[in-house]
């Protein structure tokens, strides 16, 4: 298998956040390959392997940006996560077992 460094090609993500981004294109939010960040990668770089659309998924629209997203994510929540904000974390934490549950 290759690997980007991130990513390692035809391993399975769960998808966190899908981005639509006019301008940048779409965009897929992952926990990458070391276990650990959730990264943005393009939605180019995958293949479906599910439809299911998590139930703790709500939708945003702004300017030019339609963002699919957990509710935990909103606001600030992305830099208070990267900051070692331990709450966000913990969110973090649950909102992904959340969805790996309602994925499988």
């Amino acid at each position: 298998m290759r690997t980007s460094g991130w990513l390692t090609i035809g391993k399975e993500y769960l998808v966190l956040e899908v981005f639509v981004d006019e301008q940048a294109g779409s965009r897929f939010r992952v926990i990458s390959d070391d276990a650990d960040t959730p990264i943005l990668a393009r939605s180019s770089e995958f293949e479906a392997v599910s439809d299911t659309i998590p139930k703790c998924w709500v939708v945003t629209f702004k300017a030019n940006l339609l963002l699919f997203s957990p509710a935990a994510f909103r606001g600030d929540f992305w830099e208070r996560y990267f900051d070692g904000d331990a709450a966000a974390r913990n969110e973090f934490s649950e909102v992904v077992k959340l969805i790996e549950n309602e994925t499988r």
